[in-house]
């Protein structure tokens, strides 16, 4: 049996529900060398880590992604919404509808966050520049 043959053994084997005891125990009454059955139990392992590493990819993404639309709908959902098209503004059904005054503060205030957020990292540049490489 070549080392491919070990390894569909093994796969064969835990589907058919046999405990990895059970299967190394026949595997060395057959002969096998004890390194060659942990590689191939080893290979065995790093496949399925893979298969799950991309099932929780393929399952986590659309999850994510259908959590943050929730989010920002649920955000958005305290905010008036025009409900006719206005032709003072040019805002259409669905869409927020913020005054002048709103959109003045909430801009002045992403002005001050990103100031404040330029000293902090100013600050931090200026601490790690004096800390030694290692």
């Amino acid at each position: 049996m070549s080392r491919l043959e070990l390894i569909s053994y093994i796969k064969q084997n835990l589907k058919a529900r046999f405990s990895r005891k059970e299967i190394r125990n026949a595997l060395s009454s057959a002969g096998w060398n004890k390194d060659d059955i942990e590689m191939a139990f080893s290979y065995v392992d790093a496949g399925r880590r893979r298969l799950f590493g991309l099932l929780a990819v393929v399952i986590i993404t659309p999850l994510l992604g259908f959590g943050s639309a929730w989010l920002y709908s649920k955000y958005e959902a305290g905010a008036p919404v025009a409900q006719t098209p206005s032709s003072e503004t040019g805002i259409v059904a669905g869409v927020t509808v913020e005054s002048k005054e709103e959109i003045k503060v909430r801009d002045q205030q992403r002005i001050a966050d990103i100031k404040t957020l330029q000293e902090i990292l100013d600050k931090f540049s200026s601490l790690t520049s004096a800390i030694p490489k290692i």
